[in-house]
């Protein structure tokens, strides 16, 4: 990997405000960028929904907080097959897996293959309280937000009825689209007393627009770890006490304000370990620092520390002075016309789970949310794909033809388009 750790990438959750039986499940790095895509008011979509019946859209959750792009994309890939991923055991599995039979016109040969079961609201709030708690996921810190009240009062009522506890790393955030504030709570606090007993904060924007997409609140703590590595060369590690190579080491630093702690990516990490209270913990959550004792996040360091070995341009940026004045003077550190144009465009990343014996674990067509039954009709689908692009073609002018629909997500095959 040649890129930094991004900023914000997130797993998001879909309603139809037209029709709230219609979810649609996806990961995005950009959410007000992607709703608005979905929608139909920027270029690009997923197929599911461009239909005018099911529009508009609203982001009713999300989770972020995830420690890569790669980390995000098995996530949405569990949500959207909890019947075949392996994240979930078998005997804990919710929604159960069928197969349906059809026949083509043209050899008779009968096809089978394993359907996508179409989940309501408690369905998917069910399997993410999951997979939010399984091993694979629950060290993670990861962050729910809520966007629409009665989808909250649905998860308050489902983990009332939960015998599973979330993980305390998990942080659950309210944010509705009539609210003034944002509250914040533990994920093990009551959801429905939470905007009562959680911390308030006001922001200048609700919903996904308050979201921080970018590297801006990172700016001191990068300049800050500039500062004590060019002016003192010669550190130490404060956990090994050796001599740290600002060329070759992995060099992490305390982001308190009044603390100047460096420290070997490995010496922090066994000194964290060691107040874990399972033996066989890899990897850490938080700890406390050992030279001004604060409660640090693993993943803030380690996402600094990509961006500084990864994204040297990025880090330029922001050590480069502000030369514009007024509100505009901030300066830009996340350039999202990559992930703009990986949006637009199927990704080449293809996350793929394998059964027991490695082989890979086919991906389901995502069935339509529309009334009409699916087709029985076995087509190439190098021929369904043509006469799909045929009819948009045929149905716009050369001169209003901007763009055609992107594939579902980021995991959705190119089946998807069908109907």
């Amino acid at each position: 990997m040649d890129r930094p750790i991004p900023p914000f990438y997130c797993v998001y959750m879909l309603r139809s405000t037209v029709r709230h039986s219609s979810l649609y499940v996806g990961s995005t790095p950009h959410p007000p960028r992607r709703l608005r895509q979905h929608n139909g008011l920027a270029k690009g979509g997923a197929v599911r929904t461009s239909r005018d019946k099911v529009r508009p859209w609203e982001m009713a959750a999300i989770v972020s907080g995830f420690p890569s792009k790669i980390a995000a994309l098995q996530f949405e890939w569990s949500l959207q097959n909890t019947h075949l991923t392996r994240h979930i055991p078998t005997e804990e599995r919710i929604t159960a897996r069928h197969t349906v039979q059809t026949f083509s016109t043209k050899t008779g040969r009968a096809r089978k293959r394993i359907k996508r079961p179409r989940d309501s609201l408690n369905d998917k709030l069910s399997n993410l309280h999951l997979l939010l708690r399984v091993k694979s996921f629950a060290r993670w810190p990861l962050t729910l937000h809520f966007f629409a009240e009665d989808v909250y009062k649905a998860w308050g009522r489902m983990c009332k009825k939960t015998l599973g506890s979330l993980s305390p790393t998990l942080s659950i955030v309210t944010d509705f689209a009539t609210a003034a504030i944002s509250t914040t709570s533990t994920a093990n606090d009551q959801p429905e007393s939470s905007a009562k007993s959680g911390v308030t904060k006001g922001i200048d924007q609700n919903g996904i627009h308050a979201l921080e997409l970018d590297y801006k609140s990172m700016t001191a703590y990068v300049q800050k770890l500039d500062n004590i590595l060019s002016q003192n060369p010669a550190s130490h590690c404060a956990v090994c006490s050796n001599a740290l190579d600002n060329a070759a080491d992995a060099i992490l630093v305390c982001p308190t304000t009044t603390c100047r702690m460096t420290s070997h990516l490995a010496c922090l990490a066994n000194h964290f370990l060691r107040l874990e209270p399972k033996a066989e913990t890899i990897l850490p959550v938080r700890g406390q620092c050992p030279q001004c004792q604060s409660q640090l996040q693993w993943s803030e360091l380690v996402r600094e520390l990509s961006l500084r070995t990864r994204g040297s341009e990025l880090v330029q940026k922001m050590l480069k002075p502000k030369t514009r004045k007024g509100k505009d003077a901030a300066v830009d550190v996340y350039d999202d016309e990559d992930d703009e144009d990986a949006e637009d465009e199927e990704d080449e990343l293809v996350y793929q789970e394998h059964d027991d014996n490695g082989n890979a674990i086919a991906v389901p067509a995502i069935d339509d949310d529309s009334d009409h039954s699916d087709s029985s009709i076995d087509v190439p689908l190098s021929v369904k794909v043509n006469q799909r692009a045929k009819a948009v073609v045929a149905a716009q002018s050369p001169a209003k033809v901007i763009a055609t629909m992107i594939p579902n997500s980021e995991w959705d095959d190119i089946e998807n388009v069908l109907e």
